[in-house]
């Protein structure tokens, strides 16, 4: 609707060999802004935190994060495989 775009997507991971936090490519438009996301479901996925997304500024992707007891906000490390579904709305450049 026009810039904003709105997504909802399912992840599958079967079979990962990735280190560090997960990111999720592939939106169709480039993000005018950072933009908070739902988190609705993860699966065999091991963190300590509360999950959130965000779609990242100037970018086509978006990061998995966890908010950590001391209110500090850092990615959700990649594991070998897991599942999981986002959905959100964000500002696109075009």
């Amino acid at each position: 609707i026009g810039k904003l775009v709105y997504f909802s997507l399912i992840v599958n991971i079967s079979s990962a060999t990735g280190v560090g936090a997960i990111v999720i490519r592939g939106l169709p438009y480039v993000a005018f802004m950072w933009a908070a996301c739902s988190v609705s479901h993860i699966d065999s996925l091991t963190f300590s935190g509360i999950p959130t997304a965000w779609v990242v500024n100037a970018t086509q992707y978006l990061t998995l994060m966890q908010h950590t007891s001391n209110s500090s906000q850092v990615g959700i490390p990649m594991d070998s495989s897991f599942s999981v579904m986002v959905s959100g709305a964000y500002h696109a450049t075009v």
